[in-house]
């Protein structure tokens, strides 16, 4: 029986050892196997286990901790959005739309490094990382000071025959749109091309070596003559610009702008520090332009001024056998030729700041020419004939 107790006795203390080496073990598995430390980075959970740190020094170490740190800053990074600028010149009232910026965020990757060692060190085992803005570099405010308007400037051509406002809406349609970044310079000619049919262009008159002649691209001067006084508004550097021979009726002296084939040119720097933006629209009766970009400096005011006329030289006759003895018809009207010049005066909160003279022009008097008809009427030749031959039946 005593032997019994004490088997029974050997067998528990056996089981009792057993369970308590087990139950060691196991508490040292899932401590090995358990993470030391866990980093929260919004709302995510990165788990470290302690074979990924190293003793040293009585100090236990991250191991990569710049490595794991970066990983940790990538993958919960939230960028900025930055606002937009979308151009679209086919509405010429209001041709931008800005989209609205937005900030984001990131882990502050410094203060994590410091906070990983003590929490190793300080036997803590959570951290929370901490959040820092990361501001959009361009606002929404920022992109419409870019969109303000620099300069405007119409003209009137609804007067003007068929072929050529088709010849102004064409060359309109090749301007408009256009986006000029700081340091470029632009060029009517390049950007309007020939004017020639094959283009689309069609016969109108134009002024040819100081005179009215009809011409393929007729018209096309009045869009560069507008576009000139929109730039000029604009205060943006004009590097190119010719007058007319003779003074144009759509725009004031000195302030007009020849283009002519591909020497004669209108140029112009964008000598800002932002893009610049052309909208132009011809609806038939007015020729418009407007210049977008950073806000102008000053506001700008043409003056044209007069300084010497001209008179013409006296009306030329000229026998014309398409109308009868006694007809007339005005073939070109007399217009007096001029010496002008072209002034911006610069304002700045209703201030006048400066006056410059940016050109002196002379434009050719044009005298009159009259067609004189010296076709003779069939009756007048039936009388003359019949007068011969009285004559002759006396002989």
């Amino acid at each position: 029986m005593k032997i019994f107790r004490k088997t029974i006795k050997y067998a528990f203390l056996i089981l009792v050892a057993t369970f308590f080496a087990t139950f060691c073990f196991s508490i040292k598995t899932v401590y090995a196997f358990s993470p030391i430390l866990t980093i929260t980075a919004f709302n995510t959970d990165y788990h470290f286990y302690k074979y990924e740190t190293t003793l040293y020094n009585g100090r236990r170490y991250l191991n990569d901790v710049d490595g794991v740190i970066e990983k940790i800053y990538l993958d919960t990074i939230v960028r900025p959005t930055n606002s937009t600028i979308k151009f679209n010149p086919s509405n010429y009232d209001n041709p931008f739309t800005i989209t609205k910026s937005s900030n984001g965020y990131c882990i502050d990757k410094e203060k994590l490094k410091t906070d990983v060692f003590l929490a190793l060190n300080e036997r803590k085992s959570k951290v929370n990382c901490k959040k820092v803005e990361l501001t959009a570099e361009i606002s929404e405010s920022d992109n419409k000071k870019l969109t303000t308007i620099r300069g405007e400037f119409s003209t009137n051509y609804g007067n003007s025959i068929t072929a050529r406002k088709h010849n102004v809406f064409l060359a309109t349609k090749s301007i408009n749109g256009i986006i000029l970044n700081s340091g470029e310079t632009f060029s009517f000619n390049k950007v309007v091309g020939e004017r020639n049919e094959k283009n689309g262009y069609q016969n109108a008159k134009i002024i040819l070596n100081g005179e009215y002649v009809d011409g393929i691209g007729g018209g096309v001067c009045q869009v560069s003559t507008t576009l000139y006084n929109a730039l000029l508004l604009s205060n943006l550097k004009i590097t190119e610009k010719h007058a007319h021979t003779l003074q144009v009726s759509y725009v004031a002296p000195s302030f007009d702008a020849m283009v002519s084939g591909s020497n004669l040119d209108l140029k112009f720097l964008n000598d800002t520090n932002s893009p610049i933006y052309i909208t132009g629209k011809a609806n038939g009766n007015t020729l418009s332009f407007k210049v977008y970009g950073e806000k102008n400096d000053y506001d700008i005011k043409r003056v044209s001024k007069i300084n010497e006329k001209i008179a013409p030289s006296p009306c030329e006759y000229v026998e014309s056998d398409t109308l009868f003895l006694g007809e007339q018809s005005i073939l070109q009207y007399e217009k007096e030729g001029i010496k002008s010049q072209g002034v911006l005066e610069y304002y700045k909160d209703g201030k006048k700041i400066k006056e410059i003279i940016i050109r002196k022009d002379y434009y050719k008097p044009v005298r009159a020419k009259i067609l004189v008809g010296n076709k003779q009427k069939v009756d007048d030749i039936e009388e003359i004939e019949k007068q011969v031959d009285k004559i002759d039946s006396i002989r």
